[in-house]
């Protein structure tokens, strides 16, 4: 995260106590390495990338677009 969890919440006490999210967006690079997280702050791990990308057709004439995560294979 982009801030220690006191000083999010100065209360928190112990890694037992649910982890404190600061409202702000996440933004930590996606497994695509091309786009950063748009949720806000949380737990867990970032979604699968679902910025819109160009993708050629098997003929090279057409394109459309699809998520970055299919685009890319991930």
């Amino acid at each position: 995260g982009k801030h220690l969890a006191k000083e999010v919440n100065p209360n928190w006490k112990s890694c037992a106590d649910p982890f404190p999210c600061c409202g702000e967006v996440c933004g930590k690079l996606l497994p695509c390495g091309k786009h950063t997280c748009p949720l806000k702050c949380h737990t867990g791990p970032c979604p699968t990338c679902e910025v819109p990308c160009k993708q050629k057709c098997r003929c090279t004439f057409t394109e459309r677009d699809m998520p970055c995560w299919v685009v890319n294979n991930l």
